[in-house]
């Protein structure tokens, strides 16, 4: 289990309305990551001739790491006010 001060996500919410947001700088810079690698890959997905299958594949692959870290980096935090 992480600590608080380990976390570099905080998660608030259950089920759909789960909330995921950077806590700190190895969060944000986490984040930031995979923002430019899905950019560079669009970027490289357009450029390329041929199937684009590959490509969704990298793509869905980048966003299960990113999610799957995100989730178990995190920690829960009740959200302010109660729930409605």
């Amino acid at each position: 289990m992480i600590e608080n001060s380990e976390a570099w996500f905080v998660r608030s919410g259950s089920g759909w309305t789960t909330s995921i947001r950077p806590r700190g700088p190895r969060g944000w810079l986490l984040s930031l990551a995979y923002a430019v690698a899905v950019a560079l890959l669009a970027n490289a997905a357009s450029h390329a001739a041929g199937n684009w299958l590959p490509w969704v594949a990298l793509l869905l692959a980048l966003t299960m790491v990113y999610f799957v870290t995100m989730w178990r980096l995190s920690v829960f935090v009740p959200r302010k006010g109660g729930s409605k």
